[in-house]
């Protein structure tokens, strides 16, 4: 249960990074340099949901291989 715990804060702190991005860039893209609100919002996603897809597969979710890989060492 408390692995469970630990993966449930990392993703909720590399989901909130994720969101930090999108609204950063939808911000930059909206305010600065004044783009269509659903263009923005489009760019915007993107490299939030990869980041976040991405940083989550490799961090916090293990393969069956890989836990028995760290359970070996």
């Amino acid at each position: 249960m408390k692995k469970l715990i630990i993966q449930f804060f990392k993703f909720l702190l590399i989901s909130g990074t994720g969101w930090l991005i999108d609204t950063t860039i939808y911000t930059i893209l909206t305010v600065i340099l004044k783009y269509n609100v659903i263009f923005s919002n489009i760019l915007s996603s993107i490299p939030a949901i990869t980041f976040v897809f991405f940083v989550s597969t490799r961090k916090i979710f293990l393969t069956k291989r890989q836990q028995e890989v760290v359970g070996f060492l």
